[in-house]
């Protein structure tokens, strides 16, 4: 590549087509593992300086990019593994499909936290067992498995939570924040008079919806 910046705008062009283009993704499969796959790629990206490793990658990324725009979230998800798998001079493997899904992004003081565990595409080989906060399970193709952790074992004011899940050796961070009367702190900053302020809440809000639960997932989890 010439360019060791094309990786970073071919991102920041889906990122933008996703935030265009939410409402037609699949209920499985849309923004939250594509945006997670996109920032690891672009974190390896920038660490890595071999042009020949550069190239192998970017013959996924453009395999990703074409998937996405035909609408075939999962064909992109799994081309961004094996672009990721790539720059790390590795073969893809069964515990790079598992996506580890926060039900919302957003939850209150006291709240148990579920977790959605489950294959952004169809792989071959072993699937991985699933560790995380002393809850484990081995997710299976096509199902959802619901990771819970108990409030007792989190925050009770408000935190940046970046919890460590460990999935057959490998390891991923799973983040969600913890905030107090979310809902109270929003309808104040909409009532100010600074437009900038209401323009913001109105922001937050307007992502509230979709990060909360599917209940066509819910229907048929399995509860660890």
């Amino acid at each position: 590549m010439r360019n060791p910046d094309v990786v970073s705008k071919w991102s920041r062009m889906v990122v933008a087509a996703l935030l265009s283009l939410a409402i037609l993704q699949t209920p499985t499969v849309g923004r939250y593992e594509l945006g997670e796959r996109l920032k690891t790629l672009d974190r390896l990206w920038l660490v890595t300086k071999e042009e020949e490793v550069r190239r192998k990658a970017v013959t996924h990324v453009s395999s990703a990019v074409n998937s996405f725009f035909m609408m075939r979230t999962s064909d992109a998800c799994r081309a961004l593994d094996e672009a990721v798998a790539a720059l790390e001079g590795r073969q893809p493997t069964p515990a790079d499909a598992v996506v580890l899904r926060p039900s919302k992004r957003v939850f209150a003081p006291g709240e148990e936290v579920a977790i959605k565990v489950f294959f952004a595409y169809e792989t071959t080989g072993t699937s991985p067992t699933v560790r995380l906060k002393g809850n484990e399970c081995v997710p299976e193709q096509g199902q959802m498995t619901i990771l819970t952790i108990s409030p007792e074992s989190l925050p009770r004011e408000d935190a940046d939570i970046a919890l460590e899940a460990n999935l057959g050796g490998k390891t991923r961070l799973v983040r969600f924040s913890i905030v107090r009367d979310l809902d109270a702190r929003l309808a104040r900053i909409k009532a100010s008079t600074s437009r900038m302020a209401r323009d913001l809440a109105e922001g937050i809000e307007s992502a509230l919806p979709e990060q909360g639960d599917d209940p066509s997932h819910r229907e048929n989890a399995q509860e660890c």
